[in-house]
């Protein structure tokens, strides 16, 4: 009878990710989406200007920390200055500056994809 249905993953409001100097924040609503994951593998589109992570295991060669298990409505935070300066560079707007970019949830890839070609001011900036 339930042939076709997939699990539908509920997030409370849109995912996003905020790069500052601070580091970059993944919201609550990235938590949820990726639901909970220990670990991500990012990836980066240079020409597409995209930024992806994906659900992986924790041995996954290029696996990054996500999730550790605290208070989800604090999001999860990146302070990699690497990452932060790719990132920065593919938007065109230095995260000393500050942005914001928007994601969409692939379920099949279990994957967060961030539009880096349309970043948003990062409330409070100039």
């Amino acid at each position: 009878m339930l042939t076709g249905f997939e699990t539908l993953i509920l997030a409370s409001g849109t995912p996003y990710m905020t790069v500052t100097k601070n580091g970059a924040s993944f919201n609550k609503s990235c938590v949820e989406k990726m639901e909970m994951a220990p670990y991500v593998l990012p990836l980066i589109d240079r020409v597409g200007k995209r930024f992806a992570i994906v659900h992986c295991d924790m041995d996954e060669p290029g696996a990054q920390k996500f999730f550790r298990g605290r208070d989800i409505s604090n999001g999860v935070r990146w302070g990699n200055t690497d990452f932060l300066t790719t990132v920065s560079e593919i938007v065109g707007v230095s995260y000393e500056e500050g942005f914001r970019v928007n994601a969409s949830f692939d379920p099949d890839e279990r994957a967060l994809i961030f539009d880096l070609s349309d970043p948003l001011p990062v409330r409070g900036s100039k």
